[in-house]
C-alpha cells in the first residue's frame, strides 16, 4: 500500500538518529608512521565506560537507568569493522590524490603523490588533502543518491 509506504518513510525522516558519546569524539587521525589513518583509542573516561558496559553484558545487570543491556548503544567506533572499511576507503582516496575539481572527482592533480612524500611532508599535508579525500567521497555519495 502507498499510504504506508509514505507514511513510514515519513517517519524514517523524522525520527531522531541517536549517536553514542564515543562516535562523536572519533575522528581522523594519520598513523605514526605517515602512510594513512586511524583512529585513535578511546579516552579514559569513554575507556571506563566501555569496560563498564562490558562487564554489565557480561552479567546480565541493568544500566543505573534501568536499561537492559541489550539496550546499549552499539559498541564505540573503535570496534566496529565498518570503521575500518571507512578508513581504508578514505586511505585509498589520498593514495590516489582525489580531489573534486570541476564537479567531479579527478585523481590527476598536478601535485606530488601521497605516497612519494617523505612523512614531514605527509604530515604538514595531511589536513588539505584530508578535505579532498573526505570530499571526493561526499561528492560521489551525493551524486549516488541523485
Amino acid at each position: 500500500d502507498d499510504e504506508d509506504t509514505d507514511e513510514e518513510e515519513e517517519r524514517r525522516r523524522t525520527e531522531p538518529v541517536f549517536l553514542p558519546r564515543g562516535w562523536m569524539s572519533a575522528g581522523f587521525s594519520l598513523s605514526k608512521c605517515a602512510t594513512g589513518l586511524v583512529l585513535p583509542g578511546p579516552d579514559g573516561e569513554e575507556e571506563l565506560r566501555l569496560r563498564r558496559l562490558r562487564v554489565m553484558r557480561r552479567s546480565g545487570g541493568t544500566s543505573s537507568g534501568g536499561v537492559p543491556p541489550s539496550g546499549q548503544p552499539p559498541p564505540a567506533p573503535f570496534h566496529c569493522g565498518a570503521v575500518t572499511a571507512l578508513l581504508s576507503v578514505v586511505t585509498a582516496l589520498l593514495l590516489s590524490g582525489a580531489s573534486v575539481q570541476g564537479g567531479e572527482v579527478n585523481c590527476n592533480a598536478a601535485r606530488t603523490p601521497w605516497a612519494d612524500l617523505s612523512p614531514e611532508r605527509r604530515r604538514r599535508e595531511f589536513e588539505g588533502r584530508l578535505a579532498d579525500a573526505l570530499s571526493s567521497l561526499l561528492h560521489i555519495a551525493a551524486f549516488a543518491s541523485a
